[in-house]
This record gives C-alpha cells, sequence and structure tokens, in this order.
C-alpha cells in the first residue's frame, strides 16, 4: 500500500454516488461522521466508515477541509489510535463537530 492514505477512489471504484451504495457503506460504530482536528491541527470531515474489497478492513472515508478538498480513506485502526507528541499520548484525530 503506497503512503499513509489512500485515495478516495482506490477503494470505490466505479461503483456510483456513495449514498446509493448502501452494502458498502458500513454503519458507523465508534466513528461518526463529522468534523476532526488532525494533531497537526488541519480540519477534515468524516464521510463514512467502508470495508476494502480485497483485505475487508475497516477504513475511514473522509475529506479534506482546505486546499483541494480531495478525498481519503485510512485503515480505521490508525484513524483511531493515539500517537506520541513530546512525550504525551493524543489521538490522530479528534472530533470536533456534527456536519
Amino acid at each position: 500500500m503506497p503512503g499513509a492514505h489512500q485515495p478516495f477512489h482506490w477503494a470505490l471504484k466505479q461503483r456510483g454516488p456513495v449514498n446509493s451504495t448502501l452494502s458498502f457503506i458500513k454503519k458507523m460504530s465508534d466513528i461518526k461522521p463529522g468534523i476532526y482536528k488532525h494533531y497537526k491541527s488541519k480540519k477534515y470531515k468524516v464521510i463514512c466508515q467502508a470495508t476494502h474489497s480485497e483485505t475487508r478492513e475497516e477504513v475511514v472515508v473522509y475529506q479534506c477541509l482546505y486546499g483541494d478538498h480531495s478525498m481519503w480513506i485510512r485503515p480505521k485502526r490508525m484513524f483511531t489510535e493515539l500517537i506520541e507528541v513530546e512525550g504525551k499520548k493524543i489521538p490522530r484525530f479528534e472530533f470536533i463537530s456534527e456536519i
């Protein structure tokens, strides 16, 4: 898997709009749609949680709220993990508000 992020189209292929692909989208459990702040301060909008078609790994689908507003996916385990910054454990992404 190249890089930490994968472009949105990498997982979705040409299946039509996300909203019409109900079997592809999993019910959000512990990651709810909304605005999140990355530990480096940039903001992102979480769209949904999905499943990788080949590995069955749970991923989070999200969009940059800056620059080109590109869509990305990240493994759920990475999205929710705590990382160490200046000797302190903090969430990689922190929920800020609902959409």
